[in-house]
């Protein structure tokens, strides 16, 4: 844990606090979080530390069914920062299923990764499954055999997407 602008230097404190921290004018730190600090999540860099370690944690989660690797999962972020997760998750896990639901600003939002050697003929089709999942979130969506996205109207219905997922698994 961290102390206030007096406090010790741990964690990314130190290094370039302009950076990974908000400061107000004086160069103090802005305590929006109830920690004596707050991350400057709008600068790309700390975007991208904090999408990397979203995705060690999702990694983490990756279950094996019928020899596929899979997840399903909520992750609250906005389209582009979703599919940059995807691809990096892809490229983590050899032979992935991938469906992430999201919702921001009310709005709910799914994806469909499918593993290039899983997508090919009379396999798993993205786009063919994100289709079928947008009626859960009220909404539609399409895409290529191996990335698909879906926008609807329904957050409620995120979770009930997200386990019905798991059934498209051979």
């Amino acid at each position: 844990a961290e102390g206030n602008h007096m406090g010790p230097t741990l964690s990314m404190r130190g290094i370039d606090n302009a950076v990974y921290y908000m400061l107000d004018e004086k160069g103090r730190y802005r305590n929006f979080s109830g920690c004596g600090n707050t991350l400057n999540c709008n600068h790309p860099l700390i975007r991208n530390l904090i999408l990397d370690s979203l995705r060690q944690e999702l990694l983490g989660e990756v279950r094996e069914i019928r020899g596929i690797p899979y997840l399903a999962k909520q992750v609250d972020l906005p389209a582009n920062q979703v599919k940059d997760l995807a691809y990096s998750l892809e490229r983590a896990t050899e032979d992935l299923f991938l469906v992430i639901g999201s919702v921001v600003d009310s709005k709910p939002s799914l994806t469909v990764m499918v593993a290039a050697n899983l997508s090919g003929e009379g396999g798993l089709h993205a786009g063919r499954i994100i289709r079928e999942l947008a009626s859960y979130i009220q909404g539609g969506g399409g895409g290529q055999p191996h990335f698909a996205t879906a926008g609807g109207k329904d957050a409620s219905g995120v979770q009930e997407a997200l386990r019905a997922a798991e059934r498209f698994i051979p």
